[in-house]
């Protein structure tokens, strides 16, 4: 006799997170002198800083934002950015729509963003760059430009992963809020690869102009190929060869913006084998040329350049 399997029971997933909607993807690089005004609009925003300093305006109070440093606009608040002498900066903005009522624990505060944290922007970033137009100067651009073709599930996984960047932030307020100030949601281990990973990071932003090889940060930090490379990967989304490449060229930005080496010069401070290769990276990572960056610096953010 057949019969009938028993029904199992379900359980519904109901998100405590919904975003509904993207209005704007921005990644913004910009000289000391910048001001933007302001504005206020009905939708959360939240501008990250990824490099740099600079000041932002919210509601009648100042924020000194520096590299690390993310905050959340709420809907229908007045908010401006200024540059700040001097400091070239570059920020992420990003604006979108959310009613879940959960969004109230996003602290109405500059929050320091963690290593755990700061992978999961990476991913973001990746994605916004495989779904839309992410403009590095332009900062008229009316409205989000969707790509025509894009890999498929971008859009769905920018939602997922700025989902879940939300959640990650509201864990971290409850559990700072907890009763046991020792509980992190970062585990021993962790703190000791997001330390390392630091440590890599900032030696190999002080020797830019060096050629350095996995083996010599082996050396260095008396670690295994594949443990280095697997926690930088981890960390920026980057191999250590893309790592250093990508970290050439945000320099080369901006000493491209100081204006007082020649494009060859540069070159040849940053360790290129010759303008040709600092080129085909730059444009790798940049998306334009060196000397196509130092024209849309004049034509748009009126730099005056006397190379």
């Amino acid at each position: 006799m057949h019969q009938v399997p028993a029904r199992r029971p379900s359980f519904q997933l109901k998100p405590i997170v919904d975003i509904s909607r993207i209005f704007t993807v921005f990644y913004y690089e910009f000289s000391g002198d910048y001001q933007f005004e302001g504005e206020s609009h009905n939708f959360w925003e939240f501008v990250y800083v990824d490099k740099g300093e600079c000041k932002l305006f919210n509601s009648g109070r100042t924020f000194h934002m520096k590299t690390g440093n993310i905050y959340f606009h709420k809907p229908n608040t007045f908010h401006a950015l200024y540059g700040m002498p001097e400091q070239n900066f570059n920020v992420l903005i990003i604006s979108f729509s959310c009613k879940s009522e959960t969004m109230n624990a996003i602290p109405d505060e500059m929050i320091q963003v963690s290593g755990e944290l700061r992978s999961v922007l990476s991913k973001i970033t990746r994605e916004c760059r495989n779904a839309f137009y992410l403009p590095i100067i332009d900062k008229d651009i009316p409205a989000i430009q969707a790509k025509r073709s894009t890999l498929l599930g971008a859009r769905q996984l920018i939602k997922l992963y700025m989902e879940e960047f939300l959640i990650l932030l509201m864990r971290k307020e409850h559990l700072r809020n907890a009763k046991n100030p020792t509980l992190s949601l970062l585990s021993g281990q962790e703190v000791g690869q997001e330390n390392l990973v630091a440590s890599i990071k900032a030696y190999l932003l002080a020797n830019l102009r060096e050629k350095i090889t996995i083996d010599d940060l082996c050396r260095e930090f008396h670690y295994s190929k594949t443990y280095i490379c697997t926690n930088i990967k981890k960390a920026t989304g980057y191999s250590v060869i893309e790592f250093i490449n990508q970290a050439k060229t945000e320099r080369a930005k901006d000493l491209i913006r100081e204006n007082k080496m020649s494009l060859t010069q540069i070159s040849e401070a940053l360790g290129f084998s010759g303008l040709e290769y600092f080129s085909k990276v730059f444009k790798q990572y940049a998306g334009l040329s060196p000397s196509g960056y130092k024209k849309k610096l004049k034509t748009l953010l009126g730099y005056t350049f006397e190379q």
